[in-house]
């Protein structure tokens, strides 16, 4: 589930957007916009919440090539574990 709408695209791709749950947490927070708000804010606190917003109301052009290397970079720190 994604804290801000994938149609904010500059944080679509963006670790901090986004948690894994079952189907009935996510219908259960994307019905209930306060909760969602919360369980985002101990999952990743204030600081990265305060980012994402100000990037989603910034839109810019997406760099994919940034992401891409991002996620090479956490991919190798996981393998090395």
């Amino acid at each position: 589930m994604h804290w801000f709408s994938r149609g904010k695209k500059n944080i679509r791709f963006d670790r901090y957007n986004a948690a894994a749950g079952c189907y009935g947490c996510h219908r259960y927070l994307d019905s209930h916009p306060l909760e969602k708000t919360e369980f985002f804010l101990n999952l990743y606190g204030q600081g990265q919440f305060e980012r994402l917003r100000w990037l989603a109301d910034h839109p810019n052009k997406i760099d994919i090539e940034s992401i891409e290397k991002d996620l090479k970079e956490k991919i190798k720190m996981l393998e090395a574990e």
